[in-house]
């Protein structure tokens, strides 16, 4: 990724990590590998930092999502994954497709998951998210829809613009 804007850290302190997929992945687009790998290398670099929480979520960047500090709040400790509720394939059927513009894990379990996430062979990541809640095998819970605010409105790698979660 490009990393955050400069002037961020006179607002907060925060820890970055910059992870080029391309020595492992080459010059392949790989979006599933690439987003895995990277959550991956996330967690193995903060997982320390990151065991003081019940939940770790992950939010594509390019997205605001102001009530989610408070959707998240409502949610009790140890569900394995929080989705949202928006799917912009309902027609795979329930839970088949879990849309994932954001993805919550349980923070005391988050390697795991992502390594079974990775094992799973349901196609891309939106696929193998559905298969694993399809098996019961994993609690989850799924947050109220989310409103993004107009200025922050932007299109995603289809063409569409999201404007809900």
């Amino acid at each position: 990724g490009r990393g955050f804007s400069s002037n961020l850290s006179t607002i907060r302190s925060f820890k970055q990590l910059k992870f080029d997929q391309t020595p492992v992945l080459g010059d392949q687009n790989i979006k599933t590998q690439g987003e895995l790998l990277s959550m991956k290398h996330a967690w193995e670099a903060f997982k320390d930092d990151w065991s003081r929480f019940d939940y770790i979520v992950k939010v594509t960047g390019k997205y605001v999502l102001p009530e989610l500090q408070s959707e998240m709040a409502k949610v009790n400790k140890g569900n394995s994954f929080i989705v949202e509720n928006f799917s912009d394939h309902p027609g795979h059927g329930y839970l088949r497709w879990a849309n994932t513009e954001f993805l919550g894990f349980n923070a005391a379990h988050m390697g795991d998951l992502l390594g079974k996430l990775a094992m799973n062979d349901g196609g891309i990541l939106e696929g193998k998210l559905g298969q694993m809640l399809m098996t019961r095998e994993y609690s989850w819970r799924r947050l109220k829809s989310m409103m993004l605010p107009v200025k922050y409105w932007t299109k995603r790698g289809n063409g569409e613009q999201l404007v809900i979660f």
